[in-house]
Parts: C-alpha cells; structure tokens; sequence
C-alpha cells in the first residue's frame, strides 16, 4: 500500500510540474500573440523598411517576429484555446497547491524541511519552521521556470 501512495505522489508531483511547463511554454505564445499586428497594421506603424514579409508580426524588445498564427483577430479560436491552455496551466497549480498534492503536500514539506535542517545544523544554523518550507518550493519551481526560459525562447526561434 505504501508503493500505491509514493505512486500518486510522484503522480501529482510530475503533473504539478508538468502544469507550471505547461504554463510558461503557452505564455510564450501567448504574450507576444497580445501585441501581433496583421502585416498591414505593422508596416502603418512601423515603415515598411523593417518589418519581415510574414502575414502577423509581433514587436518583442525592439525586434520584430513573426507570427505563424496570426493576429489574435485573424485567429481569435487559435488565441482563446491559448489563453485556455494558459489559464488550465496556472489553475491546476493552484488547485493542487491549494489542496496540498504533490509537491505541497504536507509530506514533502516535512521530508524537504528534514533534509534542510539536517543541511543548516551542519553550520550551526538554527532549524527552519515547516512552514517556511513551502518557500524553498516555490523557490525551486520559479528556478525551473527561470532556468527554462533561455530553453523556451530558443525552441519558440526554431519553430518560427
């Protein structure tokens, strides 16, 4: 029995992992979509000189991309099961965070904080409080997100 309950907890950990990817890739997407402008559209407000012949293109930091799915109204389906997909992502974290599965469940936190203290009594720091241990975890999925991003840019390049 105690194998079936490491078994829905590393469940829960990889979809929990698996919603906070999901996430950021479909952010990706998603934020430059808000600013695409249809080729028209950009060459009236950018000159024609430095726009790419593409059919949408969409201004990240000073440069131009272009966006082999349009405009969000050359393809508003396309852009609202983005922002499903997004929201589904963020939501799902949430919920399971929330309900403590996974990676906040009390378990993990208990185990995770046992190896911390174990760390900070070897420099005769004093012991972490249980509850400041769900910080450790958001610190580690915000520099899964932060270390994935050079990732994600570069594979987002090669698609379009």
């Amino acid at each position: 029995m105690d194998s079936l309950k490491n078994i829905r907890f590393l469940t829960w950990c990889i979809a929990q992992v698996m919603g906070v990817m999901l996430s950021l890739y479909t952010f990706f997407v998603w934020a430059p979509w808000l600013g695409a402008h249809s080729h028209e559209q950009a060459v009236a407000l950018y000159g024609a000189e430095k726009i790419p012949d593409c059919d949408a293109i969409a201004v990240n930091h000073g440069q131009f991309s272009c966006m082999p799915w349009g405009s969000v109204a050359e393809n508003p389906w396309g852009f609202a099961l983005c922002t499903v997909l997004l929201v589904s992502g963020i939501g799902f974290v949430a919920i399971t965070r929330a309900a403590g599965k996974g990676l906040f469940s009390p378990e993990f936190g208990g185990a995770l904080g046992s190896r911390i203290n174990a760390v900070l009594s070897r420099f005769d720091l004093p012991e972490l409080e249980l509850s400041r241990v769900r910080y450790f975890i958001h610190f580690g999925l915000a520099l899964l997100v932060v270390a994935s991003v050079p990732l994600v840019s570069r594979l987002i390049s090669l698609l379009t």
